[in-house]
């Protein structure tokens, strides 16, 4: 017997071996990476429709002739939101969450030790901690936006 083919059939006997476990181990990876994948999606609309209603609500309060009747929508309780965003999002997309809901937490104090209930009240476009929250909430969707898109 020649070693050339002893050698080729030890090769092709060993790649026969290895091809199920290997198989396996790369299944097992791409289905981490998707549910992974999967549940980032997830998150990453929920904090955005939570984005989105914070914004509108905080844009009608400097629109003098809002409509009064207007109820805010039902979204995912932000603390659910962060504690997802703390497992699946990266550092800085988590860190820009984290600001978000700061400057809201400010932005909400103020308006409502500041100004007034009254309907025909609009806060002024150039409020500090509203001009300090619009920032925030560009900044979460620009982080979003780049770490869901950067692969």
């Amino acid at each position: 017997m020649d070693w050339t083919t002893l050698l080729v059939a030890v090769a092709g006997l060993l790649a026969t071996l290895a091809a199920p476990p290997i198989q396996t181990w790369l299944a097992a990876r791409n289905e981490r990476t998707a549910w992974r994948r999967d549940a980032q999606v997830a998150v990453y609309a929920d904090a955005l429709s939570y984005v989105e209603v914070l914004s509108v609500s905080v844009e009608r309060l400097t629109d003098l002739y809002r409509d009064i009747r207007w109820t805010r929508p039902q979204v995912p309780h932000r603390d659910l939101i962060t504690s997802r965003m703390r497992l699946l999002a990266p550092r800085d997309t988590f860190d820009k969450w984290k600001t978000l809901i700061t400057q809201e937490d400010i932005f909400d104090f103020n308006v409502n030790e500041n100004y007034s209930d009254d309907p025909r009240w609009a806060l002024p476009d150039d409020d500090a901690d509203l001009v300090k929250l619009r920032s925030a909430i560009t900044d979460v969707n620009e982080a979003i936006y780049r770490s869901f898109w950067k692969d």
